[in-house]
């Protein structure tokens, strides 16, 4: 991507905007404590690392996976002509994989193109209109394997409230919602019970079918709600 390929603004409904700026995020944590490292690495190692599960791809993000041909295209060809890319951010955890909050469209067109479920849409370019990465002579292929990345890492002990904020502000194109943040963050059997409920035959029923919209609204929107509503449930009015 000559600039890195960007994501498509989508409305977001004022009535189901997120809480940004809550009490306890960034502005209040120490100026010098907030402990980020940069790594470089190559797309290879880092597809090798997905395949293992060291880091981790949000599957519900990559069911909703919404890049075109042409647009994951354009970024392969972009490492393909060495084009510097932007950054990548990732939460670490003591105790898990490495969990990709912003980049998770670019990783995940790196991973399809090289397991061969991409071909390239560049038809002004007749030397890869149409190819897979199979396709491609012996040295594009080492040179996509060994395209430079550069991967900021959060460190586990800085809050979770923190590295939502931290999140927000640095996500590249369309800013992830807070709940898409969480579903990444901590995906597993709460985020797969918001799922379950929202997708609900009850649910849909009471909201009118309102919130199921993504693409009208914003990603996740029927999962927050679902999420303010357990929440407001189990701690109470006074509480939440």
């Amino acid at each position: 991507m000559g600039t890195s390929p960007k994501h498509e603004h989508e409305t977001v409904d004022e009535d189901v905007e997120d809480d940004l700026g809550q009490v306890g995020g960034i502005e209040t944590y120490p100026l010098n404590t907030l402990l980020i490292r940069a790594e470089p690495r190559v797309i290879a190692d880092v597809l090798r690392r997905i395949e293992k599960g060291a880091i981790k791809l949000d599957p519900d993000f990559e069911r909703d996976f919404v890049w075109d041909d042409a647009r994951q295209s354009r970024l392969v060809e972009s490492v393909l002509m060495r084009i510097p890319l932007p950054v990548f951010y990732l939460a670490e955890d003591a105790k898990g994989p490495l969990v990709v909050v912003d980049g998770l469209q670019r990783l995940t067109t790196f991973r399809r193109f090289y397991a061969g479920e991409l071909k390239l849409h560049l038809p002004e370019r007749d030397d890869l209109h149409g190819l897979e990465f199979s396709d491609l002579p012996q040295s594009l292929q080492d040179r996509f394997e060994d395209g430079p990345l550069m991967f900021y890492l959060i460190d586990p002990s800085v809050p979770d409230s923190v590295r939502l904020d931290i999140f927000e502000r640095v996500n590249s194109g369309v800013p992830l919602t807070r709940q898409q943040m969480r579903n990444a963050l901590y995906n597993g059997p709460a985020t797969k019970l918001l799922r379950e409920l929202a997708s609900s035959q009850v649910f849909l029923n009471a909201t009118g079918r309102s919130l199921s919209n993504t693409k009208r609204l914003r990603a996740m929107a029927d999962r927050e709600a679902v999420n303010r509503f357990v929440a407001h449930f189990t701690l109470g009015p006074n509480n939440y």
